[in-house]
């Protein structure tokens, strides 16, 4: 395998990580009725958390994902989130497509996926390294099911190339 090719696998293994790290840090702080808490909310699955219960009182606080994404806290820190990552090659973006947040990132660079065997190593490398975090995405659609007062809140990851074109995308509820 050529030089840049293993260069973008490595840096696809590497993005899984910064995802991860941008996707979490996207859920707002927030306080519980019982006591103040400067830490930023848990990502637990309902099912595994009594703190859920602290967040009830908030479902509802937003009408859509849309409306979530242009409070002004949310927006300070996915613009914080997305600073963080300059200089990793990827472009960030986060909006809302209906019910659903998007993750979408795209490589300053364009990779050569004319090879066959090579883009099938990063479609790869990018479902692993998605797949050994899922758990912590379908968390995030959780909280934001428990915040937002529509149906269907999911979670999008989208991989670009420079070109636009897509390269994976996965789905988490």
């Amino acid at each position: 395998m050529k030089p840049y090719k293993t260069c973008a696998l490595v840096l696809a293994c590497l993005l899984a990580a910064v995802m991860l790290c941008t996707a979490c840090s996207l859920i707002p702080t927030f306080e519980s009725s019982s006591a103040a808490s400067s830490e930023a909310a848990p990502t637990p699955a309902p099912e595994e958390s009594s703190e859920m219960s602290s967040f009830a009182p908030q479902t509802g606080l937003w009408s859509s994902v849309g409306e979530y994404l242009e409070d002004p806290s949310v927006v300070e820190q996915i613009d914080a989130e997305i600073a963080a990552a300059e200089g990793t090659g990827l472009a960030i973006a986060v909006y809302a497509d209906g019910n659903t947040l998007v993750y979408d990132y795209t490589y300053a660079e364009q990779l050569d996926l004319s090879d066959e065997t090579t883009k099938q190593s990063m479609v790869d490398a990018l479902k692993s390294g998605t797949e050994a975090q899922a758990a912590a995405y379908e968390n995030i659609a959780a909280m934001l099911r428990s915040v937002i007062s529509a149906d269907d809140i999911k979670v999008r990851l989208t991989y670009n190339n420079a070109d636009g074109s897509e390269i994976y995308s996965c789905e988490f509820e």
